[in-house]
């Protein structure tokens, strides 16, 4: 898919303290009607759920959400996480043990997806509604 996904990569204060790269990251699939902007102000923030679980967190919007570019669908939300995934792994260099999946409402079907295909996969969930 030819389009623009908008992330936001929040590093937790141990990280920033010590200036190392946190041992674990977070990749949070956010529910339905949300975006980045609802996902930062609300409770806990994304800043908070970093800070308490000492790992780094990814949040992204999904294809035609917020502010990234396409169209949604069910085949755009899980190309976008394989996406997301594949930019935690590669440019950020974290190992597939390392990388926590979160997914609330509708992301929790992305997020299975992703552990679906991805060996070694930490999934925690969130009930869809």
């Amino acid at each position: 898919m030819n389009h623009h996904l908008v992330l936001i990569h929040i590093t937790c204060k141990a990280s920033n303290i010590s200036a190392t790269k946190s041992p674990k990251i977070m990749i949070i699939s956010q529910p339905n009607s949300s975006d980045l902007g609802a996902c930062m102000i609300s409770d806990p923030s994304l800043v908070e759920i970093a800070d308490s679980l000492h790992c780094d967190v990814i949040a992204y919007d999904y294809s035609g959400y917020g502010c990234s570019t396409g169209y949604p669908s069910q085949e755009a939300i899980y190309s976008d996480i394989e996406g997301i995934y594949s930019f935690v792994s590669t440019e950020l260099e974290y190992n597939d043990s390392d990388i926590l999946l979160f997914g609330f409402s509708m992301g929790t079907a992305a997020s299975i997806h992703l552990a679906s295909i991805r060996q070694n996969a930490i999934i925690l969930l969130s009930h869809l509604i």
